[in-house]
């Protein structure tokens, strides 16, 4: 059918309706009058409807893409009948923001702004690190021409030489952050070191200059001799200037010549290099005696050993060593007629004689205090030796053994020792009661005049709270029939029987829960069909929320959010989406604040959904 003829039905059947009040097809006149307008596209720009169609008085706004303005009016109104009219997007004069591609490496440029005028100029510049390189001044700028594009650039950018810092050791004679094409650096050391490179450096076009930096090396000595019998610290695959060594000797040697050498400006040592004498210690020899070995001197840790001639004693080392000072570490001994000294005094004890010194024969008896006995032989003698035997006995004084502590109990009255008549006193802890004597006296014999008590269970023993948790109820002792009850911090959860009570025969009825850790966060929130969510991760932390939207032409049932909780569950749940095949799902039986049906009866009471016509009918 033409378009022409089509208009003339559509005239035909809009008179009729005004003569009637109803078309020929029993279209009413409301329904043709407020048919919905379709949403046309326009080239070069968007509008912002949802839909493709809109009803009578709703309106869409047009915009157009960037380079391009509105022609007519930027927001339409769809009329009766359908009727409605959208602008068209047209070209706006000028030029747009140019495209980096447009200029060499390192240029930019200013003003920068989404749009230019034409003839509107660019003027142009190079980044840091770059010099501008025109061949006029009219090469320093570019046009907006009336082609809507900018005049090609004629002017390049030129890369400086960075500097290359600071050369240690040493110096150079032109400091700058950046360097021009052409520019020289003449590096230097400093004393004691020498330049491994170039000493001059130009820069280039390239942005580099034509040699690496040089580096000042130290000057170095040769080599430190290696002494016999000795050594030097520091050793080291070089020696630059200043470099100290010492050298020293091995055990039984000693350094002749200076032991500090440092290595000097021109790589030569300070001094000689030392070497290494032997060191030895003369023997001496003694009265009434002899040494072994029989010879003038010894080397540094060779053992000079004395004995006396017959009747004589050494008095002094037996044994003297040679030291790497060249003396031996003690004085030679003296061999003197044998007698013994008084062996001494003991305590909490005496003697009968107290000579200095006895004669082989004769004899010294040892005697204890009161409250002490003897420990060892009373009477010593003095032998050919020099010395007493047998050896000086002890007094100790009368003790107890210590008590033992009883479990689940303590004592009162402890002490490091027990002497005669002193007392300890027995206790239980709660829940234990004392089986024995309470208190226990210390004998002059050295024993107690009872054996030690114990202490045996008065009831239940006593809880201990698990990790993580506590226990409600808690006495300080448990009799049959007491009750107490286990709880967990928060976090954790309990993993065992909650209450327990105390029974006759002094145990609990069951074994003590445990607090296990409550898994923090949640895995991902359970699907809903027709639906996605967002945020999507693999996890979430508690008090994190997820959010439910439902596929085209469906709606949600239930809350659209949800929130991780304690023990890695989702709260609220039950969620659904169902098709909205008619107004099921946006009237007011179903969704909170609607105010549309989807029946027979809406057209007159002017509740109908707004897409009544459009789905329902």
């Amino acid at each position: 059918m033409s378009l022409k003829l089509a208009l003339l039905v559509l005239a035909a059947v809009i008179c009729t309706v005004y003569a009637t009040g109803s078309s020929s097809s029993g279209l009413s006149y409301s329904y043709i009058a407020n048919r919905p307008c379709y949403v046309k596209r326009i080239s070069y720009g968007s509008h912002d409807s949802e839909s493709a169609y809109i009803y009578n008085g709703d309106d869409v706004t047009y915009t157009c893409n960037s380079g391009y303005q509105i022609k007519g009016s930027a927001k339409v109104q769809c009329r009766s009948f359908g009727r409605f009219s959208a602008p068209s997007c047209v070209k706006i004069p000028g030029c747009s923001r140019p495209s980096n591609s447009h200029f060499p490496v390192g240029m930019q440029y200013s003003p920068s702004k989404p749009r230019y005028n034409t003839y509107e100029k660019l003027w142009l510049s190079c980044v840091d690190g770059y010099s501008l390189k025109v061949r006029s001044s009219s090469d320093e700028s570019i046009r907006c021409l009336p082609s809507g594009k900018f005049e090609n650039v004629r002017a390049y950018c030129v890369p400086k030489c960075r500097a290359l810092g600071d050369l240690e050791n040493g110096s150079f004679d032109l400091d700058k952050d950046k360097y021009d094409v052409g520019d020289e650096v003449t590096y230097e050391c400093d004393a004691g070191y020498e330049l491994e490179g170039e000493s001059v450096l130009t820069c280039l076009k390239s942005g580099k200059f034509d040699h690496d930096k040089p580096e000042c090396i130290p000057e170095l000595c040769p080599t430190p001799a290696t002494i016999d019998n000795g050594f030097f610290n520091d050793e080291q695959d070089n020696y630059p200037v200043s470099t100290e060594i010492t050298y020293g000797c091995d055990q039984g040697f000693e350094l002749v010549g200076t032991s500090d050498l440092r290595c000097e400006i021109g790589g030569v040592w300070s001094d000689d290099f030392p070497f290494c004498e032997e060191i030895l210690c003369a023997t001496i020899p003694i009265d009434n005696g002899s040494f072994d070995p029989d010879q003038d001197s010894v080397v540094v840790g060779q053992d000079v050993t004395y004995e006396c001639d017959e009747g004589f004693v050494l008095d002094g080392e037996k044994t003297l060593v040679c030291q790497a000072y060249g003396q031996f570490d003690e004085e030679a001994p003296e061999c003197v007629p044998i007698r013994c000294e008084f062996p001494g005094e003991i305590d909490n004890g005496s003697t009968d004689s107290e000579n200095d010194l006895y004669d082989v024969g004769q004899t010294v008896t040892y005697s204890c205090d009161k409250g002490y006995d003897l420990d060892g032989e009373a009477t010593l003698t003095c032998q050919n030796d020099g010395k007493f035997t047998p050896d000086k006995p002890e007094c100790n004084p009368i003790v107890c053994p210590s008590p033992v502590e009883p479990k689940n109990g303590r004592i009162k009255g402890k002490r490091t020792t027990y002497r005669p008549n002193n007392k300890i006193w027995f206790f239980c802890d709660a829940g234990f009661e004392l089986e024995g004597k309470k208190d226990l006296t210390c004998l002059s014999s050295g024993n107690w005049n009872s054996e030690f008590p114990t202490c045996v269970p008065s009831g239940c023993p006593h809880p201990t709270a698990p990790s993580n948790g506590y226990i409600t109820g808690t006495k300080p002792s448990y009799k049959a029939g007491d009750k107490i009850w286990f709880k967990c911090n928060a976090g954790f959860s309990l993993v065992g029987k909650k209450d327990f009570t105390c029974l006759k025969n002094n145990i609990w009825n069951g074994k003590f829960p445990i607090c296990k850790e409550i898994p923090s966060g949640c895995k991902a929130p359970p699907g809903v069909k027709y639906a996605s969510y967002w945020p999507r991760r693999s996890s979430y932390s508690v008090g994190a929320s997820v959010t439910y939207k439902c596929y085209r032409n469906y709606v949600l049932i239930g809350s659209d959010d949800i929130t991780c909780g304690n023990g890695g569950s989702w709260a609220p749940g039950s969620q659904k989406c169902v098709r909205t095949t008619s107004c099921f799902g946006r009237c007011y039986k179903y969704v909170k604040g609607a105010r549309c049906d989807c029946d027979i009866g809406c057209k007159s009471r002017g509740t109908c959904c707004r897409d009544f016509y459009g789905i329902c009918h």
